[in-house]
């Protein structure tokens, strides 16, 4: 049988397949994630990481960041392409805390800028999505530290 994309949503070759066919044995119903929001698990790891490899972000450092967040629409990325946590005026800078100390970021009257490339517009949408849910903190942050190289300790 060959049909048309127009015949696609005609009821009645539901009727003949299921003639031809006969019932099914089970039917599997999907259900979709209904969450506006990207959350990071084990599971998607790599996922999740081929994106924050494109901006040289380091995985770990951005899972800390954004862990305590919810499920909030705190998460913008602003015009300069950082990601900023709105609720909190704090810009997620790819350091570890004792180099965010050293210097003021620019946004703040200082030098300091953050340390990975501006995420485009093509990529707003997945980083301002993007969120980890504290139960599964612990799990994420061992396979972020599985896929880490050797050359870099967390």
């Amino acid at each position: 049988m060959n049909f048309t994309a127009s015949q696609l949503d005609k009821p009645n070759l539901n009727f003949e397949a299921e003639k031809i066919l006969g019932k099914p044995d089970r039917t599997i119903k999907l259900e979709f994630e209904t969450s506006q929001y990207f959350f990071i698990t084990k599971d998607n790891m790599n996922q999740v990481r081929t994106m924050t490899d494109k901006y040289h972000i380091q995985l770990d450092l951005l899972v800390d960041w954004l862990d305590g967040v919810g499920e909030t629409d705190s998460i913008k990325v602003n015009r300069d392409g950082w990601i900023v946590n709105i609720d909190k005026p704090d810009i997620f800078t790819n350091e570890v805390l004792h180099q965010q100390k050293d210097r003021e970021l620019a946004e703040f009257g200082g030098s300091r800028r953050p340390k990975y490339i501006s995420i485009k517009p093509i990529d707003i949408s997945y980083f301002e999505s993007l969120r980890i849910k504290h139960e599964d903190l612990a799990d994420v942050l061992h396979e972020v530290d599985r896929l880490l190289t050797r050359k870099k300790p967390r």
